[in-house]
């Protein structure tokens, strides 16, 4: 199933304040109430959407992370049981004047009829998408889906900064899965995919959920979105100044100019040459590469070096 706009299944902007969406949800469920579409299944559909939108909307954490991933990183982070986590159906009703049951007539009728349950529970509860048509409410009776399942999705940082689609065979699973990697992905972060967990007798199945883990790279090591990578130089070179290679995440080589009298430890920046930052897509963004300086002492000399060095010292440098 495709990812639901939510502000356009409200009609909202992106920029639509609390209040506006507030507005909007109250004039569409008045709209699409059960009680006045007559039984008409397109209209309930429609329902059922503006209360996931407005679940998702109104809370002030949900709606960030919407907006952060879009809605296909929200739906692949987020199940209904989520979805609808903390959100009081009944009281929403209550405060819109519908009454206690959910709608004008109360009861448990009006849960029943739309949502497939047999009680008049106002918030969700247990665990997957239980009863009331999918949406993540309770009811009495109906077909339990399948158990989640979780497993562990190693990447190369290369993998992380470039995503991509992977197709995956998984323990004891007879199909592979292919995935959508959002550039950028850290360690500890989930994707989900909805449907592909354990199946049910005769319930929809689970969902799949991969939480990743980034391997350790020989040359780049990353702070949230920025990477550092460590870099050697003579000590002639730092006390006269020069110009060095560095390799880059994207397979590239920048060019450095370290200025004379640089000292060990010191970090330079590379603006924009580390990990996508994913919490902004248009236009994509990107985390800095900081350079940090060893500066190497021979162990040996010749003695003409220690000549010039002593010459060096005697000069008072």
């Amino acid at each position: 199933m495709a990812a639901r706009d939510y502000y356009k299944t409200l009609g909202v902007e992106r920029t639509a304040s609390a209040d506006e969406i507030k507005k909007s949800y109250r004039k569409l469920a008045l709209k699409y109430h059960p009680d006045t579409t007559e039984g008409d299944k397109v209209l309930e559909e429609k329902f059922k959407e503006v209360n996931e939108a407005y679940a998702v909307l109104s809370d002030p954490d949900k709606r960030k992370q919407y907006d952060t991933f879009g809605a296909d990183g929200f739906n692949q982070r987020y199940s209904q049981e989520e979805i609808f986590k903390n959100f009081d159906l009944g009281s929403v009703f209550s405060e819109f004047g519908f009454g206690g049951g959910g709608g004008p007539g109360g009861g448990g009728d009006f849960f029943s009829s739309i949502f497939g349950g047999g009680g008049r529970s106002q918030r969700p509860q247990g665990r997957g998408r239980q009863g009331y048509g999918g949406y993540g409410f309770p009811g009495g009776g109906q077909p339990q889906r399948g158990q989640d399942i979780e497993y562990e999705l190693t990447l190369s940082l290369e993998e992380a900064f470039a995503g991509g689609k992977k197709t995956l065979s998984l323990p004891n699973q007879p199909q592979t899965v292919t995935v959508t990697i959002p550039p950028g992905i850290s360690t500890g972060q989930k994707l989900r995919l909805s449907g592909k967990g354990h199946p049910a007798p005769q319930g929809p199945a689970g969902d799949l959920f991969l939480v990743v883990r980034t391997q350790p790279h020989p040359t780049f090591e990353r702070h949230d979105d920025d990477l550092t990578v460590r870099h050697s130089i003579s000590f002639t070179e730092a006390a006269l100044g020069t110009q060095i290679e560095i390799p880059t995440i994207d397979g590239t080589n920048v060019t450095l100019k370290v200025p004379a009298g640089t000292s060990p430890g010191t970090k330079m920046r590379l603006r924009g040459r580390g990990m996508p930052c994913l919490k902004k897509k248009e236009p994509v963004e990107r985390g800095n590469a900081y350079v940090e300086l060893a500066v190497s002492f021979p162990t040996e000399l010749t003695d003409e070096q220690r000549a010039w060095l002593e010459q060096l010292r005697e000069s008072g440098l």
